[in-house]
């Protein structure tokens, strides 16, 4: 899928063919990104869809 495609509502599995290796790598990223271990990332973050991801992140302008 383009770059441009991508919406909030885009799944990571059905719409741009992310599988669950991808998805740890994700996790592992995101952690390095935020300079957090992996037991700090919240358990309940939405890695549904692109905009999930997005919400449980990202919370009044400031990254949890």
């Amino acid at each position: 899928m383009p770059v441009e495609q991508v919406t909030a509502e885009s799944s990571f599995q059905n719409d741009l063919g992310v599988d669950s290796l991808q998805l740890v790598h994700l996790l592992v990223v995101l952690a390095e990104k935020l300079q957090l271990e992996i037991g700090q990332i919240p358990h309940d973050l939405d890695f549904r869809t692109v905009g999930g991801l997005y919400k449980s992140l990202v919370g009044k302008g400031e990254i949890i």
